[in-house]
């Protein structure tokens, strides 16, 4: 889900042929690594992810999303 994660942007298509913004990108990742975590019953797991990778202060860290103007290579 990570990889997936990191890169989404808005300047990249979906599968469907969709734009999506920033915000979407964000929220749906929450949403998608929040169930994974709790259909399998993963707490902790969920509870470190949300910690170190998808709060609103990480996430702008290693996601591509947050930057709209441009897609970091790195």
């Amino acid at each position: 889900l990570i990889d997936k994660h990191l890169h989404q942007h808005s300047l990249i298509l979906t599968c469907k042929g969709e734009f999506l913004m920033k915000d979407n990108i964000y929220e749906a990742a929450i949403q998608e690594t929040y169930n994974f975590c709790n259909d399998n019953s993963l707490i902790l797991i969920w509870q470190y992810l949300w910690m170190e990778w998808y709060s609103e202060s990480k996430w702008p860290l290693w996601a591509r999303s947050p930057c709209e103007n441009m897609i970091s290579i790195i």
